[in-house]
Parts: C-alpha cells; structure tokens; sequence
C-alpha cells in the first residue's frame, strides 16, 4: 500500500471511479467532449496521443473507437487505475501503452 495519500485514494477508487467522477466533477463529460473534439484530425490518420492521467481509460477508449490508426500510450501513478484501464481497453492491444509512473519523481522513457 503506497505511503502517498492521494495515489492511495485513486487506488481505493479505482473501481468505481467512473461512477464518482460524475457526481464530484461538474460537467465532466463535457470536458470529455471538449478534449476529443481538439483532435481535429482526419479519423483514418495515424496519430499517436499521450494522456498523462489515464484514470480508468474512459476518455482513451473513446478516441481510439473514433481513430482506428491511432496509437496511445497512458501514464498514470495508480496501478488499480491502470488495471481498470487494461481491463477496459484490452480490445486495443497492440495499439495502447499503459505504464505506472509518478511523474512528480520520475519521467517518461520516451518511447
């Protein structure tokens, strides 16, 4: 169990995180919304997205639905969170790169 009280949090939410995000983050689908609309390229393109906070993969499950070339790679500190977003975004694989990383300690390997 981490020693950091927020990664423990998101860790203790993670299954039913979706279901909570709606109720304390006013408009959030909107904000979904909003975020998927700016990428404003053609949906057949080959683009690569990186989602810093990957939460529970809703939102990337989204946009790799509506763009079937891209490839995405999703960082976040919670493993739970991770493990709902694996879970949820299995169907992707090949296209997807989840990895467990704090970026308030550490960065990227930019790959």
């Amino acid at each position: 169990m981490s020693s950091d009280p927020v990664k423990r949090t998101f860790d203790q939410a993670a299954k039913r995180y979706d279901k909570i995000k709606v109720q304390i983050v006013p408009k959030v689908r909107d904000v979904e919304r909003l975020a998927r609309s700016y990428l404003a390229f053609p949906k057949n393109r080959r683009i690569r997205i990186l989602e810093l906070g990957t939460g529970t993969g809703k939102w990337a499950s989204g946009v790799l639905r509506e763009f079937p070339k891209a490839q995405y790679h999703g960082i976040d500190f919670s493993e739970q969170m991770l493990q709902v977003a694996s879970h949820r975004l299995k169907k992707y694989t090949g296209r997807i790169l989840l990895e467990n990383l704090d970026l308030n300690r550490e960065t990227p390997s930019g790959r």
